[in-house]
């Protein structure tokens, strides 16, 4: 028997596709039998197996039909579940789809009957059960499938009864696909025309949805990844659909068609890159250099994309991502052509130098220029030995962007402190198998870095943490003097990837001080709580001194909710990160931060009415609703507004700080009303000094009675000396008439004096309360202002960033900002100097 050969045909592959050993197919052929080895039971590899061979000159073909059974997983259930109001139903249709096969199925429903058959799409048969009533309580729908095969399949799908009464969540008005859905369960619906998968909605136990969370992925890019498992599996010819499948995958990623534009987009296109590169490497496909620029270009792609919140959410969905996608490069330069000369790809992220070495030229070839900051040095005794036997051909590729797609994973010998990975990351093959290939980089450290002594060697090992990759050091000897960092690394056949990892005492002063910080704040305002509510009702006398006392409890409030989440979020990141208390954590503290902002507004247009609006009189229960509308209501709208513009999207948090994002301006909701609120305060601080440094109503009238006074006792003593003059002439009964209307009129000037004197102790109460205001408001506004313009200046002046960094973070430790909130100030300049 000869020139044996394999192939399948079935309804998805309408055309025969030949089949060669993989991971789901194995073929053995001697002279005189050949035999097919089936891995895998999935109805994919059901079908039509056609052998065709040469025996005695003549051409012989041998057909087998293999059919495989319907698994439950193979069902599609629409919906999954469902919720039904027991008032006002107008019917639901339930559907159980398969793929069409070709075999003849009979679906029986329990409850309800044989089912209709009703073609959904290209590839699907899909059978329906029609409820025209609704169930008396909640009730399971199972539909089975008995097939030519005597094994039955089946699926359940979930109806929940809203009986009168239950919370539930209603039909969302803007997308009617999301129905009512009863408390406390989740509601799901099918992705997109052109995507797959599902999205998933929650109403939780008080009837208010949750945002979605989309699972979709693009058919395109999904049904390339299919492809390619089955070609590793042994479906199809490698070396012919390998170089097609890179042009397919380039052309998604770098297309005009927006194909890879989710997370999940981009972890199948990561894992196809992986798959294709195992085709490549158990079948000894050898990889052209036009190939080899293609598998470059996409994944440098790859690494361009940065869309919010994308590599968290991929780490989340996939921890083996990053291992994946440098095992598909190293597999690739494994099975790249033979070179005869140098030769060198470019990419935006990744550069490929291959290095050929002779030993007649072995000198030359003593140090290669990776990049301008990386040089390598070989070894002469090794090289030597290396091409004794014949040319040396070493690739290497230098990589950037790479460390956010690798997980920070740290071995047991990196163990005890913090590092951060540089972008730049370096990988070596070598063609021959050598142990103890000892390879020294050289780099120069940058030249504004002093503790560049700290710098570690380290190597990517794919066999840490569970397979997921690590860091370790435990083959590399770091060498430090000056600014270089030389390493000495020891690998079996490859250098895999070489980075260098500075310990983080930079980030541990900047951490220290960030946490001495969040404590002083929580503690100051605890503290000014506490004060604040003892002495309420010694303080609280006036309409100004209650509007002042209040904003003052509410802003030290706002901000000791804010810290406390802030170090929640602390404590989320340094554990197992978890995306919905990463999102309650920011939304949390974009409103308690926002909220304190806008009572301080409330201060300042307050004092602004009372110095400059005095005739404008409030009602105590106006200024409170008032008070809380710009306090809460105002702050509420804008965080809400924000987490439902940018969260569906997943761009609206950062989730390395588990705050908003940074990269597309949606912390400028957070950043622009508080530069707005400074600013308006500082006009409001202006208007005060100038208001203030007036004398006030009262004192110009004491200056005038006094004035008066003076007058009058002028013009009464003359009188007196005429009234003398004149007095002999007098009779007596006249002079105790007027002694008795004297008399009188001291008493109406008295009382006169009194009263006036309770309207001046009146009006110095209010003015000592509006000080009280003044104080803090001036010096709070001009520190937050300063902070501000220090951080907008680090934007754009880089020569002096380390000393405005430094103050910044000096001024943040006791104050707000979008890092660093404190009320070490608040109690201080609001509470503590408060003289009354």
């Amino acid at each position: 028997v000869t020139n044996v050969r394999w192939f399948i045909k079935n309804k998805y592959w309408i055309l025969m596709t030949e089949l060669y050993n993989g991971a789901k197919i194995s073929i053995e052929t001697s002279a005189f039998n050949s035999t097919l080895t089936i891995r895998d039971s999935t109805r994919m590899w059901g079908g039509q197996y056609i052998c065709n061979f040469i025996y005695k000159n003549l051409y012989w073909q041998v057909n087998y039909t293999v059919d495989f059974p319907l698994r439950s997983q193979d069902i599609t259930n629409i919906p999954a579940r469902a919720s039904l109001m027991s008032n006002g139903f107008l019917g639901i249709t339930l559907e159980c789809c398969v793929w069409d096969d070709g075999q003849n199925y009979t679906v029986l429903w329990d409850p309800g009957a044989m089912s209709s058959v009703v073609l959904r799409g290209t590839w699907n048969l899909c059978y329906t059960l029609s409820i025209t009533t609704v169930p008396a309580a909640d009730t399971n729908f199972t539909c089975r499938f008995q097939g030519n095969v005597e094994q039955v399949a089946e699926a359940q799908i979930s109806i929940v009864v809203i009986q009168a009464g239950d919370l539930y969540c209603p039909q969302d008005v803007f997308n009617p696909s999301w129905k009512e859905t009863k408390a406390g369960y989740d509601a799901e619906i099918l992705c997109p025309e052109g995507k797959s998968g599902t999205i998933t909605r929650s109403c939780n136990l008080y009837g208010w949805w949750a945002f979605p969370y989309f699972k979709c992925q693009d058919i395109k890019v999904l049904s390339l990844l299919e492809q390619a498992k089955w070609l590793k599996g042994g479906l199809g010819m490698p070396a012919t659909e390998i170089p097609l499948m890179i042009g397919t995958l380039k052309y998604y990623t770098m297309g005009r068609g927006l194909y890879v534009s989710t997370s999940w987009d981009v972890t199948a296109a990561i894992q196809a890159l992986y798959t294709i590169s195992l085709a490549a490497i158990e079948n000894n496909i050898v990889i052209s250099v036009a190939i080899m620029s293609d598998f470059i270009a996409v994944c440098s792609q790859i690494l361009e994309y940065e869309m919010p919140n994308l590599w968290y959410n991929i780490h989340y969905e996939d921890p083996a991502i990053g291992s994946k996608f440098t095992q598909s490069l190293e597999n690739m330069l494994k099975v790249l052509e033979p070179q005869t000369k140098d030769l060198q790809i470019i990419a935006p992220n990744i550069e490929l130098n291959v290095l050929v070495l002779e030993s007649s030229t072995l000198a030359s070839y003593s140090t290669l220029n990776v990049n301008p900051r990386v040089q390598m040095f070989f070894k002469s005794t090794a090289l030597q030995e290396l091409t004794q036997t014949g040319n040396l051909t070493m690739a290497s590729l230098a990589i950037n962007k790479l460390s956010k797609l690798l997980a920070n994973n740290y071995g047991d010998s990196l163990k005890g402190s913090d590092h951060a990975i540089k972008d730049l990351i370096l990988m070596n093959v070598f063609n021959i198998n050598q142990d103890g290939i000892d390879v020294i980089f050289e780099r120069a450290s940058d030249s504004n870095k002093t503790k560049v002594d700290l710098s570690r060697c380290v190597l990517w090992d794919y066999n840490l943490f569970d397979g997921n990759g690590g860091w370790s050091a435990e083959e590399c000897v770091t060498y430090n003097k000056d600014n270089l960092t030389v390493c000495s690394c020891s690998h079996q056949t490859s250098l895999s990837l070489v980075t260098f990892i500075p310990t983080a005492q930079e980030e541990c002063r900047w951490k220290s001080l960030s946490l001495f910080s969040r404590s002083t704040s929580i503690a100051s305002l605890t503290l000014s709580l506490i004060i604040y509510l003892v002495e309420w009702k010694f303080i609280v006398k006036t309409q100004i001194s209650f509007c002042h006392q209040l904003s003052a409890v509410n802003i030290a409030l706002c901000w000791l909710i804010a810290d406390l989440c802030y170090l929640g979020s602390s404590c989320i990141m340094s554990t197992t990160p978890t995306p919905d208390l990463c999102i309650a954590a920011a939304f949390f503290k974009h409103l308690f931060y926002t909220a304190a902002s806008f009572w301080m507004l409330f201060e300042g247009l307050f004092l602004f009415q009372q110095l400059v609006l005095g005739f404008l009189k409030l009602q105590k229960k106006a200024l409170v609703v008032i008070m809380l509308a710009i306090g809460y209501l105002c702050p509420l709208i804008i965080a809400l507004v924000t987490l439902s513009l940018y969260h569906p999207s997943g761009t609206y948090i950062n989730a390395d700080t588990c705050f908003l994002n940074v990269d597309n301006g949606v912390i400028n909701t957070f950043s622009a009303p508080v530069l707005l609120i400074s600013f308006m305060n500082i006009f409001v601080v202006i208007v005060g000094i100038w208001k203030l440094m007036k004398p006030s109503q009262s004192e110009r009238s004491e200056d005038c009675a006094k004035e008066r006074s003076e007058e009058g006792g002028v013009g009464s003593a003359k009188e007196r000396l005429e009234e003398s003059a004149e007095g002999r002439a007098i009779e007596s009964a006249e002079e105790s008439s007027k002694q008795r209307s004297e008399e009188s009129a001291e008493e109406r000037a008295k009382e006169r004096l009194e009263e006036r004197s309770e309207e001046t102790l009146e009006e110095g109460d209010d003015r000592e309360d509006l000080i009280a205001i003044f104080k803090p408001l001036l010096i709070l506004t001009t520190i937050f202002a300063l902070t501000w313009v220090l951080q907008l200046a680090m934007s754009v002046m880089c020569g002096v960033q380390g000393f405005l960094d430094f103050i910044s973070t000096l001024l943040n430790s006791f104050q707000a900002s979008q890092r660093r909130q404190s009320g070490f100030f608040i109690s201080v300049f609001s509470c503590l100097m408060d003289k009354r």
